[in-house]
């Protein structure tokens, strides 16, 4: 297949690609793409390079990018008028002019299948990784980057290897256990590959192109040539993602099962409130109240449970019983508390000090006291202790002055 009927193949699947996203297309070719290159279209001195932000290639793999930057622009022109190979290398930083120091070494020579021009000035390219590369050298810098480049090889496993084959095996189950996961964030064309790719090679190689991981790992990968060191990297990178899922899945589930408890709980509360007002026994107004009050707000299941565990108690009192105005006055108090509702401090000490001389006069020591514990307050941006404790006979302002410290403090 020449160059341009493999362009022609992949015109679908540029014009869906309109954001500067950037995958794998799960595009799979009649077997696995031929690492060898053609020298009338690879000169290793002068290879012209893109710098990538956010894409590590592997030979045999296709993806889409999302080029911006001038000198990248012209790589792609180069590319395509003179039909040569170029070098996409990730960088180290997200510098806007990379260096070679701002480069890593190991990177993979791409052939550019298709380029098309977006509305917004950048331009998008269909890459298909060739051969991994070694720069050595960039030999030019304006007006594109330019690089020495060394080929690397990568070292085949034995296909009769038992390690190999337990390692892929192992690697199959592990992501098979993750898409069972209910916080499952496989990309479905993974679990296709497992399905249908025979080729252990290019199985591999398509997970550590398309399992999601940091680009660090991907990189890391992508500069093991020895494929069973590679494979290994993989698996591990793939194990430790495995017992995150299953963390966060035992964790969702145990979530989900407290949940469905507590809805239990208000459907029996409900049903039960119904059966008493068919037998003339209906629940007392106050307490309907507390629990229209406490279902319209946003409690953390803790607090419900004790709530309705209280109510429960409260319920099976009578109240004529001493007991019975302390249990409600405590329900009370934890209905009328304002959760999830929180205001904004205000630290101004200049806003303090007013407020303060307004609503009292006199006082100094302890507005002087009140200033420093705020200023302090203000510094730290939180002080758990000491607290603050006003005494002395009723008349003093020891109410107004907490009022006063609230409204200061624009606490609600």
């Amino acid at each position: 297949m020449n160059i341009k009927d493999k362009m022609k193949q992949f015109d679908p699947l540029v014009e869906e690609h309109s954001s500067s996203h950037t995958m794998v297309i799960p595009f799979f070719t009649e077997g696995v793409v031929d690492s060898k290159l053609d020298e009338k279209r690879f000169d290793a001195n002068n290879l012209p390079i893109i710098a990538s932000r956010d894409v590590v290639l592997f030979p045999g793999m296709t993806t889409p990018i999302t080029v911006g930057r001038s000198k990248s622009l012209k790589v792609l022109d180069i590319a395509q008028k003179q039909h040569c190979y170029i070098g996409l290398f990730l960088q180290t930083n997200n510098d806007e002019e990379p260096t070679k120091k701002n480069l890593y070494a190991t990177g993979c020579v791409a052939e550019v299948l298709k380029v098309l021009q977006m509305p917004d000035g950048t331009m998008s390219a269909i890459l298909q990784g060739r051969h991994i590369a070694h720069l050595n050298e960039l030999t030019k810098e304006m007006p594109y980057l330019v690089g020495d480049v060394t080929l690397i090889d990568e070292q085949q496993p034995n296909p009769k290897n038992k390690e190999y084959k337990a390692l892929v095996g192992c690697i199959k189950d592990e992501i098979q256990q993750m898409a069972s996961c209910q916080d499952n964030t496989l990309p479905p064309e993974i679990l296709f590959a497992l399905a249908n790719f025979p080729d252990f090679n290019f199985m591999t190689t398509f997970l550590c192109s398309t399992f999601p991981m940091t680009i660090s790992e991907r990189q890391m990968l992508l500069e093991e040539n020895n494929i069973l060191r590679r494979v290994k990297d993989l698996h591990e990178i793939i194990s430790n993602q495995l017992q995150f899922t299953l963390l966060k899945d035992k964790i969702n589930r145990s979530t989900n099962k407290e949940l469905s408890e507590l809805q239990r709980k208000n459907y029996l509360y409900s049903q039960m409130q119904t059966i008493k007002e068919e037998l003339g026994e209906g629940q007392n107004e106050e307490i309907d109240k507390l629990l229209e009050q406490i279902n319209a707000k946003n409690l953390p299941d803790s607090v419900m449970n004790i709530f309705l565990r209280e109510v429960n108690k409260l319920q099976r009192m009578n109240e004529q019983a001493p007991d019975y105005s302390p249990q409600f006055n405590y329900l009370r108090t934890i209905a009328d508390l304002p959760w999830g509702k929180v205001s904004k401090d205000n630290m101004s000490l200049q806003n303090a000090r007013k407020v303060l001389d307004h609503d009292h006069y006199g006082l100094e020591k302890v507005k002087e006291r009140i200033l420093e514990y705020i200023a302090v307050l203000q510094l730290r941006g939180n002080l758990k202790s000491p607290n603050l404790c006003l005494y002395g006979p009723p008349g003093e302002g020891k109410t107004t002055l907490g009022k006063s410290i609230a409204e200061a403090l624009n606490r609600q």
